[in-house]
């Protein structure tokens, strides 16, 4: 079998694993899948990392990048005093 493409749309995703794109849109409103980790906004289009998700499906934890930057819930607010 011919392996896919690093990134693909929600329909490309659809037609390789057994979720309907409802599903899928249904799991990123729940934030089981999480941006910046499974995938990334092009615009108002969703691109979906092919290995995050296949280490979703499996059950196995994304690997952090060093790289990456900080998502949203990995910055935490300081209360300032004025």
């Amino acid at each position: 079998m011919k392996q896919p493409p690093p990134y693909l749309s929600v329909e490309e995703l659809c037609a390789l694993i057994p979720f309907s794109t409802q599903a899928i849109r249904m799991y990123v409103h729940r934030h089981e899948l999480c941006e910046g980790v499974h995938f990334f906004r092009v615009g108002r289009r969703l691109v979906f990392k092919w290995s995050a998700v296949c280490d979703w499906i499996e059950g196995r934890a994304p690997v952090a990048d060093a790289t990456a930057a900080p998502v949203l819930a990995d910055i935490v607010p300081v209360r300032r005093h004025v």
